[in-house]
C-alpha cells in the first residue's frame, strides 16, 4: 500500500505533495503552511494498492479518496 499526502489551496491548486509513502504517518516539511493558513488550506490522502497475486504482472488498483476537508477539520480527528 502506498499513500500521498496533498494540500491544496482549493479544488484545484496544489500547495504540496508528498512522494510516495509506504508509513500512514506523514509530516509536512517545515515552511510549507502557516498557522494562519490552516482554515484556507485543504488535504486529500490518496492510496494505491498493487495486486502482488502475480509477481511479473502486478495489477494496480488505485482508490482516491473522497473525502476532500480542511486540514484545520482533519487535524482535528
Amino acid at each position: 500500500m502506498l499513500y500521498v499526502v496533498r494540500l491544496l489551496k482549493d479544488y484545484r491548486n496544489q500547495i504540496y505533495r508528498s512522494g510516495d509513502l509506504k508509513d500512514t504517518v506523514h509530516v509536512i516539511p517545515e515552511g510549507k503552511l502557516k498557522q494562519e493558513d490552516l482554515e484556507k488550506t485543504y488535504v486529500r490522502i490518496e492510496c494505491q494498492c498493487i495486486d502482488s497475486g502475480e509477481p511479473e504482472k502486478p495489477n494496480p488498483l488505485e482508490s482516491r479518496s473522497d473525502t476532500f476537508i480542511s486540514l484545520k477539520e482533519a487535524l482535528s480527528k
